[in-house]
This record gives structure tokens, sequence and C-alpha cells, in this order.
């Protein structure tokens, strides 16, 4: 296998046209590892470069283009049929290319590492900046074999994609039946069909009036407001039958909802902020939760006294509740922070389960909470939704073997997971040991 430069065997051609504005234009995209496409069409007046150039597959069928700005992302391609004729501007030179060059072999090439490491060599050297000029390029190399054996390797190659295909396709079916079994594990430990029922426990009504107790202690305490009844329970509400010991309520009669609170405006005022140290969690923070076991790790911006004074610092293991933004992601504090109005917090008032218990409720049902957002650009919830949401609540004893059994089948669950990202690592790196094989000098 012989090394020659790439201006041996892509020769750039030319074609000038100038934009004219009342003229429709097609043009074309090159998307990183997926090649040449049509764009979509525009008229001159809306082209800011009025000298562009035309691609001629027919003068040229074996067009080969590149961004100069892209190229070492992986941004090329082969010109298909139906953009003949498009236009493109100087930052997307055009090659035919020489009949002792295979096209498809050419692609497979610009994916090795004996490319890639070219281009390596080039940033290094400091020749390349952010883009890659076409006079550069072709004082690369390219691995030649007669075009026979390029041919043979171009089908050797895919016999292997094609496989790798099937695999990645399988695995892709594995990982929605892993999403289908947790789905599934979330529905039954929310309907009594996780776990046995103990005719021992003390029921949900006992709980209930409890909580019930509770919320009218710290009222009378000053601590929280007096909230509003909810809504009594029509039996057609009732989307399902529950388990002896369980009963139907309303989400808010469960435990605390409260918002967040961050009342200064502006709320980037620099004075909350600086020398700030209380973290101020956002509902990017609550989104990326879910990455880490649904807690919560980071902050966005940190309070100082003055921020805090004007907003409410919550207790490690709170468990938040988007609104706005991403509706109804969950995770729980991992530190005590502050948060906005944006995320409401959960409390509960007997056990660390309760919090557990609802999460799981939660990820449940946020199909449905979905649909309660207003149909806006940006989606939102209220306080009020929430509060009303029906909520299946079992007893407080069950809430604990619920979180037990949840917990170890969403362990297996991501073990498998586990298994199924490792396969598709294991699939890719041999997609590229047949690239190495094949492209040996």
């Amino acid at each position: 296998m012989r090394e020659v430069k790439f201006s041996e065997v892509l020769k750039q051609y030319k074609i000038y046209h100038f934009v004219e504005d009342d003229t429709e234009y097609r043009q074309v995209t090159i998307s990183i590892h997926k090649g040449v496409s049509f764009r979509g069409t525009k008229f001159g007046r809306d082209i800011g470069r009025k000298r562009q150039f035309v691609i001629d597959l027919e003068a040229y069928p074996n067009t080969f283009i590149f961004t100069r700005q892209g190229v070492q992302n992986g941004s090329y391609g082969i010109a298909p049929k139906e953009v003949h004729g498009c236009v493109v501007t100087e930052n997307m030179p055009m090659f035919s290319i020489e009949p002792t060059l295979n096209p498809e072999y050419l692609e497979y090439y610009l994916q090795t590492n004996h490319f890639q490491d070219q281009l390596q060599a080039l940033n290094a050297s400091g020749s390349a900046q952010k883009s890659i000029h076409e006079k550069v390029l072709l004082q690369l190399n390219i691995l030649l074999p007669d075009i026979e054996e390029q041919k043979s390797i171009v089908d050797e190659i895919k016999s292997v994609e094609n496989k790798q295909s099937k695999v990645l396709e399988e695995l892709q079916t594995q990982s929605k039946l892993i999403n289908k079994l947790r789905s599934s594990i979330l529905s039954d430990a929310v309907s009594g069909k996780i776990v046995p029922q103990d005719p021992n426990d003390e029921s949900a009504e006992v709980l209930l009036e409890k909580i019930k107790t509770e919320k009218e202690k710290l009222i009378k305490e000053g601590k929280i407001k007096k909230q509003k009844p909810l809504q009594p329970i029509d039996e057609h509400e009732i989307p399902y039958e529950l388990p002896d010991g369980w009963v139907w309520c309303r989400f808010g009669d469960s435990g605390l909802l409260e918002r967040g609170k961050s009342k200064h405006r502006p709320r980037n005022d620099k004075r909350l902020y600086k020398d700030g140290h209380i973290p101020l969690v956002q509902t990017g923070d609550v989104s990326s939760a879910k990455k880490n076991n649904f807690f919560i790790t980071t902050a966005t911006a940190y309070y100082n006294d003055i921020g805090l004074e004007q907003s409410r610092l919550w207790a490690k293991g709170t468990l938040c509740i988007t609104i706005a933004a991403n509706i109804a992601d969950i995770g729980f504090l991992d530190f005590d922070a502050c948060f906005p109005d944006s995320v409401v917090g959960y409390q509960s008032f007997f056990d660390d389960f309760t919090r557990k218990y609802v999460s799981y409720y939660l990820m449940n049902a946020k199909a449905d909470l979905i649909r309660f957002a207003p149909s806006t650009a940006q989606k939102n919830i209220n306080l009020g939704i929430l509060n009303e949401l029906l909520f299946p609540l079992p007893p407080l004893e069950e809430q604990k073997r619920i979180v037990e059994k949840v917990e170890k089948l969403m362990a297996t669950c991501d073990a498998l997971e586990l298994e199924v990202q490792n396969s598709k690592i294991e699939t890719e790196k041999l997609m590229q040991s047949v690239l190495k094989e094949a492209f040996k000098n």
C-alpha cells in the first residue's frame, strides 16, 4: 500500500456564480460524520456572500466537499445527486475525485487514525488555527492501494458495519426494555402491587389524620400559613382501586408543599452574591440530579447574607420539584440550600421513606403533570395544581417496604443498563479496530 499526497487524487474545481437578488438558490449543509445534504432554498437577497460556487455533478460526478472550519471534526462528505446545482461558499471547497481513488474508500480513510493523527500534527505545529485551508489539506497523505484492493476494503468494512448496526439496534431495543421496566416498577410501586400488604400496618387514613394534626400544630406556632382546604375527592376522579389500608388523598395533604423564595428584583443583583457562601439551587441543578441518583450536588450560584435574607434556606434532604422550564424534575438536596419560586420544596412529617415514595409517585406521574402545563413556549405549572393532584397514600410501614424493594429493583436496572452501555462501547471499539486493520500501512 503506497502513500500519496491528497493533491494526487483530489482536484479542486471552482465554478463561480454571482448571486442575483431575485433568483432562488439551492443550498447544502455538511453535518459532522453525516456528510453532505440538501439544506433548502433562499433568494439571493437573503444570501450574504454574493460570490458563490456551483456544485456540478454532471461534469464531476464524484465530488468531495469539506468545510474549512469543520474538517477536523468530521464535516466532510461525497456530494449526493440531490445537491447538483446547489451553491456553496468558498469555505466549502469542492474537489473532483480522481479515478484512482474509490469515493467510499476516501470516506472511510478520513475516519482513520492515520488521517486524524496528521490533523493533530497540524495543530501541534501551529499550522492550523480554527480552520484548515484546502492547500494545507492537499499536502497531507493518504494510504492508497490499487483500485481493486480499495473496493475490497470498502466491502469488508461495509460487512462489519452491517453487523455492527444489527448489534447496536439490538442494544437500543434492550435500553428501551430497561426503561419500560423502570416505568413498570414505578407504576406498581404507587398502585400497591410491588410488595404484599400487612394487615397489622397502621392504615393510611390514620396517617393522614396525623399529618393534618402536625400541620395544625405548625399553623398555631406561626411556622406555616393556614392553607385553603383542598377539594374533596369525587369517586369519578379515582383512576384505580387501591389495596386495603391505602387511601386516595390530595398530594398537598400528604405533606407540606411550599415554593422557594427569591423576592429581590432584579434577581441577578450583584449585591446578593458578592462573597456568597450559601448555595442557590435552580431548575437546571434539579434536572441534573437524575445523573447522580437524584441527589442535587450542584448550585447555580451562592448567596451572601443579603441574598439569604430575601430568600429561604431549605434543609438537606428536602425533595425539590421543578414547576417551570423542566416540569416535575425532582431531586433531593445534598446540602442546605436556597431555591427560587420556580422550584417547590416537599417536606414529609414522619419519615424519610415518605419523601422517597413521593419521588416515585412524581416520576410516574410526570407525563400527567406536563399535560397540566399551559401551551406556551415556557411551560409552567403552579403550586395549586400540585396540591390538587390525586395521590395514592400507603401505610407508613408499607412505604418503607416499597422504597426498599424499588431501590433493589432499580439497582438491577442500573446494572443491566451498564452492561448495555459497555456493549455499545465495545462494539464501537471493534469498528475502530477494523478500520485500523484495513488501513494498515
